[in-house]
């Protein structure tokens, strides 16, 4: 379509700065460009009510959790529950 009207082929791709990306990727017409680190949220307003949402919920069902855990254990130890505080936790908390 554009060939047609004697328009050459141009494209400006932006990309995130996900791990999964590469970087080595050429291709005629296209101009590849990755965003700085840590912006994604500044440049897609979207996102920042997502991400907003989320690091609230997420905080109070830790913060839940922490209480619950005091008041079920007399022998509660703030510095063993963080110690305690894994992956799989964090991934339980999400879920």
């Amino acid at each position: 379509m554009q060939r047609g009207k004697g328009l050459d082929f141009k494209v400006l791709l932006l990309i995130d700065n996900a791990g999964g990306h590469s970087d080595d990727m050429t291709y005629d017409g296209v101009q590849i460009e990755f965003l700085p680190p840590n912006t994604t949220s500044l440049i897609q307003p979207m996102d920042q009510g997502i991400i907003r949402a989320f690091k609230a919920l997420y905080t109070r069902n830790t913060l839940q959790h922490l209480v619950d855990a005091m008041d079920s254990d007399q022998d509660f130890s703030l510095k063993d529950y963080w110690r305690g505080y894994t992956i799989a936790s964090c991934l339980q908390n999400i879920q």
